[in-house]
């Protein structure tokens, strides 16, 4: 998708000839700033000043990354309400080394008297984020899957299965504003409509010239994890071809013993930054090395991608994946649909 997929009204991506109009406005508005934002600063400043402009009723914002020193954490209504899903180990470059320091990134969206949703997770976890809502006077809604499935009392389609725990986490919330600022109860039919929407990058399945390529951002072990689950549960039996490229400040050595017993084989390759320009690919060839001496045997280094993916339409597998770096996964849709 293109950059004006950051700015949606009701769902929808902004024309891109209003967006270029708008952003030019925005950026003659805010030229003299004293200190030059970052690219993400921008896009979120002139997001929500859109939103002021189009006068909506709610606005959703996820964040970029953490949430403490996050550009979306300028939000700081005491109304706001903010759903924090499960914590893995991911960025513990910026973010910390250990569930803890990083539980205490996230929790950093929460803001005075928030109402705060997620599910219970790890005891470090879970104590620090009731920890930064006890300073900020914000009241913790923990909730149960099981239990929101038994709310639901319906059936959750196909989704993939973290997927599912996604969507139950934000019916709960929707409830919870539902009930506070009386909206209508959303029919059956909307929300099995808002189960039916495809997230690009996650769960992405293209039927290819006969062959099935699923594409996922799976780029730690918690995701990953969660994604070769929902994998096995719709491919019983199915070893894949996986094409992988990961940014070179990612840990990835909790990845291999998820992908040895999974991967039919494994190519690595590299993604070509060109909007974020300090984004740099990991070295394919150093990724191999530690996949082989992982015990990952059936393993390709190819540093163009556009090669590589050729490569792994070429193999004998049926069924094709390709994870990792959303840049990687930008790259390759841009090939698929060309």
């Amino acid at each position: 998708d293109g950059v004006n997929e950051r700015v949606q009204i009701n769902g929808k991506p902004m024309p891109e000839a209003e967006f270029c109009k708008e952003l030019g406005k925005f950026l003659d508005m805010v030229g003299g700033a004293a200190k030059k934002p970052s690219y993400f600063e921008v896009l979120t400043a002139f997001a929500l000043w859109v939103f002021e402009r189009q006068d909506v009723d709610y606005a959703v914002l996820e964040t970029g990354l953490g949430g403490l020193y996050d550009a979306t954490n300028v939000t700081r209504r005491p109304d706001k309400i903010c759903i924090i899903t499960d914590i893995g180990f991911d960025h513990m470059h910026i973010l910390g080394d250990t569930l803890a320091k990083i539980a205490a990134q996230k929790a950093g969206i929460i803001q005075g008297r928030n109402h705060v949703f997620m599910y219970g997770q790890a005891a470090d976890v879970m104590r620090a984020v009731r920890r930064h809502a006890s300073e900020q006077g914000a009241k913790l809604h923990v909730l149960d899957e099981q239990a929101e499935r038994r709310v639901w009392k319906k059936d959750l389609a196909d989704m993939a299965a973290y997927q599912q725990r996604n969507w139950l986490l934000a019916h709960g919330a929707y409830r919870y504003l539902e009930k506070r600022d009386g909206l209508k109860n959303l029919s059956r039919k909307t929300l099995l409509k808002a189960q039916a929407v495809r997230i690009p990058g996650r769960m992405d399945i293209v039927d290819l010239n006969g062959k099935v390529l699923v594409m996922d951002g799976a780029h730690n072990g918690q995701k990953m994890g969660a994604f070769i689950k929902s994998f096995q549960h719709m491919y019983p039996g199915v070893k894949p071809a996986v094409l992988i490229s990961l940014r070179d400040t990612k840990d990835y050595h909790d990845l291999i013993p998820l992908l040895r017993p999974f991967a039919g084989r494994v190519i690595t390759t590299a993604f070509t930054a060109s909007q974020d320009t300090y984004i740099r690919s990991m070295d394919p060839k150093l990724l191999a090395k530690d996949f082989r001496a992982g015990g990952i045997s059936e393993v390709t280094v190819i540093d163009r991608h556009d090669e590589a993916f050729k490569a792994l339409l070429d193999s004998p597998e049926q069924v094709c994946m390709v994870t990792g770096s959303f840049y990687l996964l930008k790259q390759v849709k841009d090939m698929v649909v060309s």
